[in-house]
């Protein structure tokens, strides 16, 4: 925890470019080098994985390019991918999401099987799944990522295109991420800050 709070306080300077403050060559060289590491998009091959997977309309994307303001060109992003932007917080809610999707098969398996010896079962493994998720991990992710993600929602919902799976399936993606941002965060932190001391 200590690394991760130490790297939230390197974003500050990592950002500081999109509030146009003229920094030199140096300082916008270094800023590109520990910008993979600062907003923890350090594997990079994941979000080329990602197009891969999903591909985008690459023609559409390069006349759009164009269009990215000078500030977020100078702390290295030149798109409006959302898949890309999000880099690996894309990978990790989908790894929590996967999780998440067990423990609702697992009630739904439940369900479908009441009354009878499997319903037990079904429950125990649910509870079983559910226990090292809870919602910690991914108010980890909401909070670290707060700046970084923001971002790529902006560029997404900015200029969003809906050519190819890739680019459909981001924009939801988006919409997804910006609930969990937006109104879940700080929803828990509402919870956090009205819970009484017992």
């Amino acid at each position: 925890m200590k690394i991760v709070g130490s790297l939230m306080q390197v974003q500050i300077v990592i950002f500081e470019a999109l509030m146009m403050f003229l920094l030199p060559g140096n300082a916008v060289n270094y800023i590109q080098k520990i910008r993979p590491i600062v907003t923890f998009n350090i594997v990079r091959f994941l979000t080329d994985f990602s197009i891969y997977l999903m591909p985008i309309d690459e023609d559409e994307q390069l006349k759009n390019e164009e269009k990215v303001s000078t500030p977020m060109k100078s702390i290295g992003i030149k798109n409006f991918i959302v898949l890309v932007n999000l880099g690996n917080f894309f990978w990790l809610l989908m790894l929590y999401g996967y999780d998440m999707a067990k423990v609702v098969w697992y009630y739904i398996q439940a369900l479908n099987h009441a009354w009878t010896p499997k319903e037990e079962f079904y429950k125990e493994k649910a509870i079983k799944a559910f226990r090292p998720l809870q919602w910690q991990p991914l108010l980890q992710i909401c909070v670290s990522g707060f700046v970084p993600i923001s971002i790529a929602l902006y560029l997404g919902f900015s200029m969003p295109l809906f050519t190819t799976a890739g680019e459909i399936f981001g924009f939801i993606f988006a919409i997804i991420y910006a609930f969990l941002e937006y109104v879940f965060l700080p929803f828990c932190f509402y919870k956090i800050m009205s819970a009484t001391k017992s």
